[in-house]
């Protein structure tokens, strides 16, 4: 069921397999109590790090996104839930950051295609 359940959200989310690796990685870095889940404050501290320019309205936005794909009732995002989060980010537009982020060459899996 779980095998089952990322299976599908890598299809979901068309990523190739080069930026799954790299969401994996992220993922691992910032499930910070080794859970296999990322809590609201991890996945935050992950995107403020990544674009610490975001203002509170970006913020409100990760969090509905957040609260929408957390499969657990607030425990927090599995893998799966986590690239379903992430394709929501980049679906967004949240690539006016994309110069920030290439200047600073912080995670290539967040710039603009």
């Amino acid at each position: 069921l779980k095998l089952a359940k990322e299976r599908h959200a890598v299809v979901d989310s068309k990523f190739s397999q080069e930026e799954l690796k790299e969401f994996r990685q992220v993922f691992r870095m910032y499930d910070d109590d080794g859970s296999g889940t990322i809590g609201w404050l991890e996945l935050q501290s992950m995107v403020l790090g990544v674009v610490p320019t975001l203002d509170q309205n970006g913020i409100k936005r990760l969090r509905a996104m957040f609260t929408k794909f957390d499969g657990h009732g607030g425990k927090g995002l599995d893998f799966p839930d986590f690239l379903r989060v992430m394709r929501g980010v980049l679906d967004e537009d949240w690539h006016a950051h994309s110069q920030e982020l290439k200047r600073s060459n912080r995670l290539s899996i967040f710039e603009a295609p």
